[in-house]
């Protein structure tokens, strides 16, 4: 094959990629959510209203059960590694809440196996360390104390096994919705 045919080719080929990627950026712009924004009425009742519907709704897996408000979408999860389980929920209000479930094995049964607990446990200057005793198991729950809105995470042993709650997001109401959520999911907390 002869060199110009070879630089042809080659330019083609360069040419075939370029709207490659041009077309799927393209796309993907096209598919992003609208993003919208609006500025309160000073001193008036703002006319935007979000209300997510937090009635109990129970959710069952292989290894825990839980309620959950009704009002969160439930993604599918797919397990790795060290998984047992995984749950993703969502919502949208003032942000979009983010609920997270984790299920996993653990090495030696203690929260220092796991590596998104010992982050927290090492930066105190982030994040703040409560423990609860809900239904009769411990609670360590680590809260964001540099975010706006609401960010926790708590985790359950149980066994070899823990469970890794993770909340975040932000409410119209304030943080409390939030929260309710939070307290349904762990005072509904049960180990199958």
């Amino acid at each position: 094959m002869t060199k110009k045919k070879l630089v042809t080719r080659g330019s083609l080929l360069l040419v075939v990629v370029v709207i490659i990627v041009g077309a799927k950026i393209v796309f993907s712009q096209l598919n992003r959510p609208a993003v919208a924004t609006f500025t309160p009425v000073p001193g008036g009742k703002n006319q935007y209203s979000y209300q997510i519907d937090l009635t109990p709704k129970r959710k069952t897996g292989k290894y825990i059960s839980f309620d959950y408000p009704a009002g969160l979408n439930v993604y599918p999860s797919q397990v790795t590694g060290p998984e047992l389980e995984v749950f993703n929920f969502s919502a949208q209000d003032v942000e979009t809440w983010f609920l997270g479930i984790e299920v996993s094995t653990t090495r030696f049964g203690k929260l220092t196996d796991s590596s998104s607990y010992t982050y927290r446990k090492n930066t105190p200057t982030v994040y703040h360390e409560t423990q609860e005793t809900l239904n009769g198991q411990l609670v360590t729950i680590m809260t964001d104390t540099t975010v706006g809105g609401f960010s926790k995470v708590a985790f359950i042993l149980h066994g070899n096994t823990l469970a890794t709650i993770s909340l975040q997001g932000d409410d119209s109401s304030g943080v409390a919705p939030l929260q309710t959520t939070f307290s349904m999911i762990l005072m509904s907390w049960h180990w199958l």
